[in-house]
Parts: structure tokens; sequence; C-alpha cells
């Protein structure tokens, strides 16, 4: 094996070049005291833990919220106003863009460059597109609200209520993103106890509003509840900033700044991703149409999700061929 490799570790020699250059930068990632399996299970039983007290806040949150509003129309007008803003938390907060980031920061790192500024950079351009997504969808909401939700304009109290809280919500898209963001930069320097309890935060923040409007009655509980959503939405986010203020001035001493062409790679490699993790929960929108009176619904979401479906595996197809040519022509010349 060590004749093969050429190298007394078993490494190839050009991946033990490589690991000779990041010690002599000193990055961590390539020290031989590198992570340990004690270090890797403290890291697995914080996440866990972090984990377990976001799901049971958040079935006192929705049993809360469950309480708070029972079967009235305000409570079939926040849980269609939701769907969306849900579905945005699955993917940024718990899905593949944080997955994918922490990816591509941890590589940038073992090339000695700044994860962290990768992680910030992708997703100030990630900022851009979800805040005119945001603003589209607080524009457009009531013709989303006809599409995702279709029954509710037999009752049009409820469908103008349910148009009125999505409007409250919308921004929640773009502040999900930016906690996503900062999670992946804590990620890839294994920090991870302040990422896996800021979901908390957040399921706190909305079980404090609602027991604002528990004991507000004149005040109206959907309306409160939907700004819970926002406002803990931007306190997920605003949580991690500090954290991301330190990891910016270390790797800044040592980490040379991510280049453009790196950037535009990693933003190129998300929405692939992102849209075959958005799947389920297009099902469940598509399930939710189905059901509906609406005919053209019903004919039109079975084409519509496996096309998307296939969309998505062939451009990740695609993107990985690409970068695998790129790197054959680099190691010919």
């Amino acid at each position: 094996m060590t004749e093969k490799h050429g190298s007394p570790n078993g490494f190839p020699p050009a991946h033990q070049e490589r690991l000779e250059q990041g010690r002599e930068a000193g990055n961590p990632f390539f020290k031989k005291d590198s992570p340990s399996s004690s270090s890797s299970s403290k890291n697995t039983l914080i996440v866990g833990v972090g984990t377990l007290i976001s799901r049971l806040l958040g079935f006192v949150r929705d049993a809360g919220i469950a309480w708070l509003l029972g079967g009235s129309g305000a409570a079939d007008a926040l849980t269609a106003a939701l769907r969306i803003p849900y579905m945005a938390r699955r993917l940024f907060g718990e899905g593949t863009l944080s997955l994918s980031l922490t990816a591509a920061c941890t590589r940038e790192r073992l090339r000695g460059g700044s994860g962290c500024g990768l992680a910030l950079a992708v997703t100030r351009k990630l900022a851009l597109w979800t805040g005119f997504l945001a603003l589209a969808c607080m524009a457009g909401a009531g013709i989303i609200m006809r599409a995702i939700a279709p029954g509710l304009e037999e009752r049009p109290e409820v469908f103008g209520e349910a148009v009125t809280l999505f409007r409250i919500c919308a921004p929640y898209i773009w502040s999900v993103m930016m906690a996503a963001g900062c999670m992946a930069a804590l990620h890839s320097r294994q920090r991870f106890l302040l990422p896996s309890l800021t979901p908390s935060l957040f399921n706190l923040c909305v079980i404090g509003f609602a027991l604002l409007a528990a004991f507000n009655p004149s005040l109206q509980p959907g309306v409160l509840v939907a700004c819970g959503v926002l406002c803990g939405g931007i306190l997920q986010w605003l949580a991690q900033v500090p954290a991301i203020r330190i990891l910016q001035r270390e790797e800044g001493k040592r980490g040379k700044p991510a280049d453009a062409r790196t950037v535009s790679e990693a933003f190129r490699r998300l929405p692939a991703g992102i849209v075959g993790a958005a799947m389920p929960q297009l099902a469940f929108l598509g399930a939710s149409a189905l059901a509906s009176p609406n005919t053209a619904w019903r004919y039109t979401m079975p084409v519509f999700l496996p096309s998307l479906a296939l969309t998505a595996s062939l451009a990740d197809y695609f993107l990985d061929m690409r970068r695998s040519r790129r790197s054959a022509v680099k190691e010919s010349a």
C-alpha cells in the first residue's frame, strides 16, 4: 500500500503534498490532532440535544397555536399563509442550503481560503434574490393564495385574512436564508452549539407572541402569530451575527478571501440541490391542490412535479460533469 501510493501514511502523492502545504500554512484542518472521535461525539451530542429542544418547543408552538385559534377561519388563514414560509425554513434553515454551503466552506478552508468569507459571499448573492422573491410574494399574495389554497376563495373573509397574514410572513423567507448562511459558516469551523440553539429562539418567539395574543383578547391572534414568525426569523439570524464577526477576524489573519470564481461555482451548485430537496414540500402543495375543486390544478400538478424533479436531477448531473471536465483539463495542463 505504501509503495502504491508513494507516501508512508497511504495518501497519494498529490494529496500528501496538499497535506503538507496545509500544515505549513497553519490550517487547523490539516493538523495531526484535528477533530478526534471524542470531539465528533461531543459535536453530535450538541446537535442532537439542540435539535431535540427545538422539536419539543416546536410541538409546544403548534399546540399553543391550535389552542389559541382552534378550528376558526383564522386558523385556516394562518395555515395557508405559513405554507411557503415554512417550506423556505425547511429548505434554507434545515435542508440543502445549509448543507451545501457547509461542504463548500469546508472545501475552501482545505484549500487555505476563508470558509466564512465564502459563505458570506454566497449569502450576499442569495440575499438579493430572496429579497426580490419576498417582495414578489408580498405584491402577488392574492395570486399565490389562490394557487396554494384555492378552497379559501369560497370564504372571502378568510381568504382576505390569509392574504394579509402571508404578506406579513413573506419577509421571513429572506431572514431564514440569512440565518442558514451564518449556520453554514459556523458549521464549517466546527461551531455547532449556537446554530443548534437558534431554531429554539424562533419557536420561543412565536410562543411569546401567541401568549401575548392569549392574554389580550382585543388583539388579532392570527396577526400576532404571523408577526412572531417574522420576528423569530430575524432573531434566529441576528443571534449568529456576533459569532460570524469573530470568525471573520480569525480567518482574516490567515485565510485568503474567496475569489469570484469559487463563489460563482458554489452559487451555481445550489439551485439544483434546493429544487431536489423541495420535492417533498412541493408534493404537499400538489396534494393540497389535487384535493381542491379546481379542475385545472388536478391535471397540471401530476405533470409539473415529476418534470421539476427530472430537471433538478439533470441539472445536478450536468454540473458534476462540467466540474469533472474542468478538473481533467487542469490536471492535463
